[in-house]
């Protein structure tokens, strides 16, 4: 699993605080049904990102613009990781969440004056760490098998070849050495 898609989310989010700007090229930007779409992700999966990225849009503008223009490659991305592995999907939106509880939860210990709170806080954050940590092993087990599938592809391919070499270099000699006399309908 790439570890950008996992801060996707806050690329998302930054999004669709600015809404669409006129820029040069507006290709780039979404239309309105993806717009809406990614109003509706923001709302549902962290509400409170909204607020925090309100501030960054008025405090530091320019790293502001520059998760924006990164944004909506990055939503496209999470889009189509929907339509092709929903259950990835549904685990780093949910990792996200987690990660999002535990910052929440820290920071939440840090401003509490009430010993027998800090140690609640101290245990939740606990359990939301061991889960968080449990989703990416998963996520990083997931992504082991498949980069072995796709190795085993390779050394299959790389067989077959060495099997074949007298064929394959036969075939390329002959396509280096004649010329086909239909070149004209040739693709």
């Amino acid at each position: 699993m790439n570890m950008k898609k996992y801060f996707l989310y806050f690329l998302i989010s930054s999004f669709i605080i600015s809404g669409v700007q006129a820029q040069e090229d507006e290709e780039d930007y979404p239309s309105h049904d993806e717009m809406q779409e990614l109003i509706h992700f923001l709302n549902e999966f962290d509400p409170p990102r909204v607020r925090e990225l309100e501030t960054l849009k008025r405090e530091e503008p320019e790293e502001y613009e520059e998760l924006l223009e990164e944004s909506f490659e990055e939503f496209e991305e999470m889009i189509e990781l929907r339509e092709k592995n929903p259950q990835e999907y549904k685990t780093i939106l949910k990792l996200n969440q987690l990660d999002r509880k535990s910052f929440e939860l820290g920071e939440r210990f840090r401003k509490s004056r009430n010993e027998r709170e800090k140690q609640e806080l101290q245990e939740r954050l606990q359990d939301v760490l061991e889960e968080i940590f449990d989703i990416r092993m998963e996520l990083h087990r997931i992504e082991m098998e498949e980069i072995a599938r796709e190795l085993e592809e390779i050394r299959t391919n790389f067989q077959r070849k060495m099997k074949n070499k007298e064929r394959i270099i036969d075939r390329r000699k002959r396509d280096i050495l004649e010329e086909d006399e239909d070149d004209d309908f040739d693709w």
